[in-house]
Protein backbone atom coordinates (compact mmCIF):
# COMPACT_ATOMS: atom_id res chain seq x y z
CA UNK A 1 0.00 0.00 0.00
CA UNK A 2 1.83 3.44 -0.83
CA UNK A 3 0.79 6.21 0.32
CA UNK A 4 1.11 9.32 -0.01
CA UNK A 5 0.42 12.23 2.99
CA UNK A 6 -0.69 15.98 2.35
CA UNK A 7 -0.20 18.78 5.30
CA UNK A 8 0.64 22.32 4.62
CA UNK A 9 3.91 22.06 7.29
CA UNK A 10 5.32 20.74 9.82
CA UNK A 11 5.26 23.44 12.63
CA UNK A 12 4.85 22.13 16.32
CA UNK A 13 1.54 20.93 17.04
CA UNK A 14 -0.35 17.31 17.92
CA UNK A 15 -2.15 17.10 14.31
CA UNK A 16 1.88 17.55 12.88
CA UNK A 17 2.59 14.71 15.80
CA UNK A 18 0.13 12.29 15.22
CA UNK A 19 0.75 12.41 11.52
CA UNK A 20 4.69 12.14 12.37
CA UNK A 21 4.17 8.89 14.30
CA UNK A 22 1.46 7.26 11.79
CA UNK A 23 3.74 7.73 8.70
CA UNK A 24 6.70 7.10 10.59
CA UNK A 25 4.91 3.78 11.92
CA UNK A 26 3.89 2.73 7.92
CA UNK A 27 7.40 3.00 6.48
CA UNK A 28 9.07 1.11 9.56
CA UNK A 29 7.14 -1.79 8.83
CA UNK A 30 7.79 -1.71 5.31
CA UNK A 31 3.76 -2.11 4.63
CA UNK A 32 4.78 -0.25 1.34
CA UNK A 33 5.85 3.38 0.19
CA UNK A 34 5.47 6.51 2.17
CA UNK A 35 5.39 9.96 0.42
CA UNK A 36 5.41 13.12 2.75
CA UNK A 37 4.23 16.05 0.43
CA UNK A 38 4.10 20.08 2.69
CA UNK A 39 2.48 22.61 0.72
CA UNK A 40 4.36 25.37 2.41
CA UNK A 41 6.92 24.23 3.72
CA UNK A 42 8.41 21.34 6.08
CA UNK A 43 8.68 23.41 9.40
CA UNK A 44 10.41 22.13 12.47
CA UNK A 45 9.50 18.84 13.24
CA UNK A 46 9.96 17.49 9.41
CA UNK A 47 12.88 16.33 10.77
CA UNK A 48 11.51 13.33 13.34
CA UNK A 49 9.89 12.30 10.25
CA UNK A 50 11.79 8.73 9.06
CA UNK A 51 14.68 8.97 6.26
CA UNK A 52 12.31 6.27 4.80
CA UNK A 53 9.75 8.61 3.93
CA UNK A 54 10.17 10.05 0.01
CA UNK A 55 9.32 14.43 1.43
CA UNK A 56 7.86 17.04 -1.43
CA UNK A 57 7.93 20.43 -0.50
CA UNK A 58 5.52 22.27 -3.08
CA UNK A 59 6.68 25.91 -1.48
CA UNK A 60 3.22 27.23 -1.49
CA UNK A 61 2.28 30.52 -0.96
CA UNK A 62 -1.40 29.77 -1.59
CA UNK A 63 -3.17 26.82 -2.64
CA UNK A 64 -5.25 28.53 -5.45
CA UNK A 65 -3.90 30.43 -8.34
CA UNK A 66 -1.58 29.64 -11.55
CA UNK A 67 1.41 28.11 -9.61
CA UNK A 68 -0.44 25.93 -7.32
CA UNK A 69 -2.29 24.52 -10.07
CA UNK A 70 0.67 24.26 -12.14
CA UNK A 71 2.55 22.39 -8.79
CA UNK A 72 -0.32 20.31 -8.65
CA UNK A 73 -0.23 18.88 -12.42
CA UNK A 74 3.44 17.98 -11.57
CA UNK A 75 2.41 16.41 -8.53
CA UNK A 76 0.03 14.07 -10.28
CA UNK A 77 2.39 13.08 -12.98
CA UNK A 78 4.85 12.03 -10.20
CA UNK A 79 1.72 10.20 -7.76
CA UNK A 80 1.23 8.11 -10.47
CA UNK A 81 4.92 7.16 -12.13
CA UNK A 82 5.11 6.75 -7.95
CA UNK A 83 2.06 4.76 -8.02
CA UNK A 84 0.38 5.84 -5.25
CA UNK A 85 -2.38 3.61 -4.02
CA UNK A 86 -4.55 6.48 -1.55
CA UNK A 87 -3.79 9.96 -0.45
CA UNK A 88 -4.09 10.94 3.24
CA UNK A 89 -4.62 14.81 4.18
CA UNK A 90 -4.42 16.37 7.28
CA UNK A 91 -5.95 19.65 7.81
CA UNK A 92 -8.00 21.84 5.89
CA UNK A 93 -5.87 22.95 3.28
CA UNK A 94 -4.26 19.83 2.96
CA UNK A 95 -7.72 18.07 2.43
CA UNK A 96 -8.66 21.02 -0.34
CA UNK A 97 -5.86 20.37 -2.01
CA UNK A 98 -5.56 16.34 -1.66
CA UNK A 99 -9.37 16.23 -2.74
CA UNK A 100 -8.88 18.36 -6.11
CA UNK A 101 -5.35 16.84 -6.59
CA UNK A 102 -7.30 13.09 -6.09
CA UNK A 103 -9.70 14.01 -8.82
CA UNK A 104 -7.59 14.94 -11.04
CA UNK A 105 -5.40 12.06 -10.59
CA UNK A 106 -7.90 9.31 -10.01
CA UNK A 107 -6.56 8.21 -7.04
CA UNK A 108 -8.77 7.99 -3.72
CA UNK A 109 -8.70 10.54 -1.22
CA UNK A 110 -8.82 10.18 2.70
CA UNK A 111 -9.34 13.47 4.54
CA UNK A 112 -9.08 14.53 7.59
CA UNK A 113 -11.38 16.30 10.56
CA UNK A 114 -9.87 16.94 13.96
CA UNK A 115 -11.18 19.88 15.18
CA UNK A 116 -14.64 20.91 16.47
CA UNK A 117 -15.41 23.40 14.26
CA UNK A 118 -12.76 26.47 15.52
CA UNK A 119 -11.61 26.75 12.32
CA UNK A 120 -14.55 27.68 10.10
CA UNK A 121 -15.47 31.14 10.90
CA UNK A 122 -15.41 32.32 7.34
CA UNK A 123 -17.26 31.56 4.63
CA UNK A 124 -14.72 30.58 2.08
CA UNK A 125 -13.34 28.05 4.65
CA UNK A 126 -16.93 26.10 5.09
CA UNK A 127 -16.88 26.43 1.45
CA UNK A 128 -14.02 24.66 0.98
CA UNK A 129 -14.71 22.10 3.61
CA UNK A 130 -17.78 21.76 2.13
CA UNK A 131 -16.07 21.02 -1.53
CA UNK A 132 -13.23 18.87 0.24
CA UNK A 133 -15.87 16.69 2.21
CA UNK A 134 -18.05 15.79 -1.24
CA UNK A 135 -14.73 15.10 -3.52
CA UNK A 136 -13.20 12.46 -1.20
CA UNK A 137 -13.91 8.84 -0.80
CA UNK A 138 -13.77 9.06 3.00
CA UNK A 139 -13.73 11.45 5.89
CA UNK A 140 -11.72 10.32 8.78
CA UNK A 141 -12.82 12.19 12.44
CA UNK A 142 -10.43 11.88 15.17
CA UNK A 143 -13.12 11.47 18.03
CA UNK A 144 -17.00 10.91 18.06
CA UNK A 145 -17.53 13.98 19.27
CA UNK A 146 -15.66 15.83 16.00
CA UNK A 147 -17.82 13.20 14.15
CA UNK A 148 -21.10 13.81 15.81
CA UNK A 149 -21.28 17.85 15.23
CA UNK A 150 -19.79 17.72 11.67
CA UNK A 151 -23.08 15.17 10.74
CA UNK A 152 -25.11 17.54 12.57
CA UNK A 153 -24.41 19.71 10.09
CA UNK A 154 -24.00 17.73 7.14
CA UNK A 155 -25.59 14.38 7.30
CA UNK A 156 -25.46 13.14 4.05
CA UNK A 157 -21.87 12.64 4.59
CA UNK A 158 -22.73 9.82 6.84
CA UNK A 159 -21.63 6.93 5.10
CA UNK A 160 -18.16 8.28 4.28
CA UNK A 161 -17.47 9.28 8.01
CA UNK A 162 -15.54 7.06 10.29
CA UNK A 163 -13.62 7.52 13.39
CA UNK A 164 -9.76 6.72 14.01
CA UNK A 165 -8.78 8.25 17.14
CA UNK A 166 -4.89 9.45 18.04
CA UNK A 167 -2.31 6.93 18.97
CA UNK A 168 0.61 6.56 21.36
CA UNK A 169 4.35 4.71 20.73
CA UNK A 170 4.15 3.01 23.91
CA UNK A 171 7.40 1.84 23.74
CA UNK A 172 9.21 5.22 22.12
CA UNK A 173 6.91 6.65 25.38
CA UNK A 174 8.71 4.57 27.55
CA UNK A 175 12.04 4.73 26.35
CA UNK A 176 11.98 8.44 26.93
CA UNK A 177 10.74 8.60 30.08
CA UNK A 178 13.92 6.91 31.13
CA UNK A 179 16.48 8.27 29.05
CA UNK A 180 17.12 11.83 30.36
CA UNK A 181 17.08 13.71 34.07
CA UNK A 182 15.61 17.22 33.80
CA UNK A 183 16.30 19.91 36.45
CA UNK A 184 13.43 21.80 37.33
CA UNK A 185 12.72 24.63 39.60
CA UNK A 186 10.39 22.70 41.96
CA UNK A 187 10.70 18.93 43.18
CA UNK A 188 6.76 18.46 43.81
CA UNK A 189 4.44 19.35 41.26
CA UNK A 190 1.64 18.76 39.11
CA UNK A 191 1.82 19.18 35.23
CA UNK A 192 0.55 20.62 32.29
CA UNK A 193 1.28 19.92 28.54
CA UNK A 194 0.19 22.56 26.00
CA UNK A 195 1.23 25.19 23.39
CA UNK A 196 0.29 28.63 25.45
CA UNK A 197 -2.67 30.33 23.46
CA UNK A 198 -6.39 30.93 24.49
CA UNK A 199 -7.96 27.58 23.74
CA UNK A 200 -5.63 25.90 26.28
CA UNK A 201 -6.81 27.41 29.01
CA UNK A 202 -4.51 29.42 31.16
CA UNK A 203 -6.04 32.04 32.15
CA UNK A 204 -8.46 28.99 33.85
CA UNK A 205 -5.57 28.00 35.74
CA UNK A 206 -4.38 31.25 37.01
CA UNK A 207 -7.99 32.13 38.73
CA UNK A 208 -7.57 28.70 40.50
CA UNK A 209 -4.10 28.78 41.34
CA UNK A 210 -5.10 30.86 44.71
CA UNK A 211 -7.42 28.62 45.91
CA UNK A 212 -4.89 25.05 45.17
CA UNK A 213 -2.71 23.17 47.12
CA UNK A 214 0.66 21.98 45.16
CA UNK A 215 2.58 23.41 42.68
CA UNK A 216 2.09 23.45 38.66
CA UNK A 217 5.11 22.98 35.65
CA UNK A 218 3.68 24.14 32.65
CA UNK A 219 5.20 22.68 29.24
CA UNK A 220 4.79 24.68 26.25
CA UNK A 221 5.74 27.57 24.66
CA UNK A 222 3.64 30.15 21.84
CA UNK A 223 3.47 29.94 18.38
CA UNK A 224 6.51 30.29 16.23
CA UNK A 225 6.93 33.57 15.71
CA UNK A 226 5.58 35.19 19.14
CA UNK A 227 6.67 31.99 20.81
CA UNK A 228 9.63 33.89 23.44
CA UNK A 229 6.86 36.94 23.70
CA UNK A 230 3.68 35.02 24.49
CA UNK A 231 5.41 32.76 27.18
CA UNK A 232 7.07 36.13 28.73
CA UNK A 233 3.21 37.46 29.10
CA UNK A 234 2.44 34.48 30.78
CA UNK A 235 5.08 34.76 33.36
CA UNK A 236 4.13 38.67 33.82
CA UNK A 237 0.39 37.26 34.66
CA UNK A 238 1.04 34.96 37.06
CA UNK A 239 2.82 37.35 38.92
CA UNK A 240 0.42 40.07 38.52
CA UNK A 241 -2.11 37.82 39.57
CA UNK A 242 0.03 36.51 42.64
CA UNK A 243 0.67 33.24 41.64
CA UNK A 244 4.11 33.43 40.27
CA UNK A 245 5.53 31.20 43.14
CA UNK A 246 2.93 28.17 42.26
CA UNK A 247 3.15 28.19 38.69
CA UNK A 248 6.41 27.69 36.48
CA UNK A 249 6.20 28.08 32.30
CA UNK A 250 9.16 25.92 31.60
CA UNK A 251 8.65 26.30 27.68
CA UNK A 252 9.82 23.87 25.11
CA UNK A 253 10.78 20.61 25.92
CA UNK A 254 12.18 17.60 23.70
CA UNK A 255 9.90 14.71 23.38
CA UNK A 256 12.31 12.93 25.86
CA UNK A 257 12.02 16.06 28.34
CA UNK A 258 8.63 16.11 28.17
CA UNK A 259 8.35 12.10 29.23
CA UNK A 260 10.29 12.67 32.63
CA UNK A 261 8.69 15.80 33.49
CA UNK A 262 5.03 14.42 32.88
CA UNK A 263 6.55 10.61 34.54
CA UNK A 264 7.53 12.51 37.72
CA UNK A 265 4.58 14.86 38.40
CA UNK A 266 2.27 13.55 41.26
CA UNK A 267 -0.83 13.96 38.64
CA UNK A 268 -1.98 15.96 35.23
CA UNK A 269 -4.30 18.62 34.37
CA UNK A 270 -5.54 19.76 31.72
CA UNK A 271 -7.91 22.76 31.71
CA UNK A 272 -8.18 23.58 27.87
CA UNK A 273 -11.66 24.68 26.66
CA UNK A 274 -11.71 22.84 22.86
CA UNK A 275 -10.66 19.55 21.90
CA UNK A 276 -11.09 17.44 18.93
CA UNK A 277 -8.94 14.56 21.14
CA UNK A 278 -6.07 15.29 23.33
CA UNK A 279 -2.37 14.14 22.55
CA UNK A 280 -1.73 15.69 25.90
CA UNK A 281 -3.90 13.32 27.86
CA UNK A 282 -2.44 10.08 26.00
CA UNK A 283 1.04 11.04 27.17
CA UNK A 284 -0.30 11.73 30.49
CA UNK A 285 -1.96 8.72 30.70
CA UNK A 286 0.99 6.68 29.40
CA UNK A 287 3.27 7.21 32.07
CA UNK A 288 1.18 6.27 34.57
CA UNK A 289 -0.25 9.72 35.52
CA UNK A 290 -4.08 10.19 36.12
CA UNK A 291 -5.57 13.51 34.79
CA UNK A 292 -7.79 16.41 35.73
CA UNK A 293 -9.50 17.95 32.84
CA UNK A 294 -12.19 19.67 31.67
CA UNK A 295 -16.01 17.66 31.11
CA UNK A 296 -16.17 17.85 27.11
CA UNK A 297 -17.29 15.18 24.94
CA UNK A 298 -13.83 14.03 23.44
CA UNK A 299 -12.35 14.16 26.78
CA UNK A 300 -15.04 12.08 27.66
CA UNK A 301 -13.93 9.36 25.60
CA UNK A 302 -10.21 8.87 27.43
CA UNK A 303 -11.70 9.57 30.80
CA UNK A 304 -13.74 7.51 32.79
CA UNK A 305 -14.82 10.00 35.86
CA UNK A 306 -13.48 8.43 39.02
CA UNK A 307 -11.52 5.58 37.78
CA UNK A 308 -8.58 6.71 35.21
CA UNK A 309 -8.74 10.41 35.38
CA UNK A 310 -11.28 13.03 37.06
CA UNK A 311 -14.51 15.17 34.97
CA UNK A 312 -14.37 19.07 36.22
CA UNK A 313 -17.08 21.57 35.06
CA UNK A 314 -16.35 24.34 36.65
CA UNK A 315 -13.87 26.34 38.79
CA UNK A 316 -14.76 25.16 42.62
CA UNK A 317 -14.83 21.41 40.84
CA UNK A 318 -11.54 21.45 39.25
CA UNK A 319 -10.10 22.83 42.58
CA UNK A 320 -11.94 20.35 44.64
CA UNK A 321 -10.49 17.56 42.22
CA UNK A 322 -6.71 18.79 42.43
CA UNK A 323 -6.82 19.39 45.71
CA UNK A 324 -8.22 15.69 46.42
CA UNK A 325 -5.31 14.06 44.60
CA UNK A 326 -2.83 16.08 45.76
CA UNK A 327 -3.31 15.14 49.09
CA UNK A 328 -4.02 11.04 48.24
CA UNK A 329 -1.72 9.16 46.91
CA UNK A 330 -3.39 6.11 47.20
CA UNK A 331 -6.23 7.08 44.55
CA UNK A 332 -3.79 8.92 42.54
CA UNK A 333 -1.97 5.45 41.64
CA UNK A 334 -5.01 3.13 41.83
CA UNK A 335 -6.65 6.02 38.96
CA UNK A 336 -2.68 6.23 37.47
CA UNK A 337 -3.05 2.08 36.58
CA UNK A 338 -6.10 2.15 35.13
CA UNK A 339 -5.19 5.24 33.09
CA UNK A 340 -2.20 3.43 31.61
CA UNK A 341 -3.90 0.32 31.15
CA UNK A 342 -7.21 1.99 29.04
CA UNK A 343 -3.98 3.89 26.60
CA UNK A 344 -2.42 0.50 26.65
CA UNK A 345 -6.11 -1.10 24.95
CA UNK A 346 -7.24 1.31 23.16
CA UNK A 347 -4.52 3.53 21.60
CA UNK A 348 -1.25 2.07 21.13
CA UNK A 349 -0.05 2.57 17.46
CA UNK A 350 -0.04 -0.50 15.96
CA UNK A 351 -4.18 -0.80 16.97
CA UNK A 352 -4.49 2.70 15.26
CA UNK A 353 -1.82 1.86 11.91
CA UNK A 354 -4.51 -1.26 11.94
CA UNK A 355 -7.71 0.65 12.05
CA UNK A 356 -5.86 3.38 8.74
CA UNK A 357 -4.39 0.38 6.80
CA UNK A 358 -8.17 -1.67 7.07
CA UNK A 359 -9.48 2.29 5.79
CA UNK A 360 -6.45 2.60 3.14
CA UNK A 361 -7.85 -0.86 2.06
CA UNK A 362 -11.48 -0.22 1.98
CA UNK A 363 -11.27 2.88 -0.30
CA UNK A 364 -8.91 1.55 -2.71
CA UNK A 365 -11.65 -1.46 -3.39
CA UNK A 366 -14.58 1.03 -3.47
Amino acid sequence: MNVAFIIDKFDVGGTQRQLILLANSLATRKVGKVMMVCLQREGALAVELSPDIQMVNLGLKRIYGTEAFSQMLSLRKRLKEWQCDVIHAFLPSANIFGSLLGKLSDIPVIVSRRDIGIYHSRLWQYLEEKVAYRLAKSIVCVSNEVKDILLAREPALKSKTSVIPNAIDINCADGYAQSVAVTLPVKDYMVAVGNIKPVKGYDFLMEALSGMEGNVVVIGTGEHRNAGKELELMRELAEKNGVGGKIYFVGHKDPPEIAAIVKNARFAIHPSYSEGMSNAILEYMVHGNTVVCRDILANRELVTEGENGYLFRELADFKDKVNLLWRNSEKRLEMAEKARRFVSNNHGIDNIMNMSLNKYNEVVAV
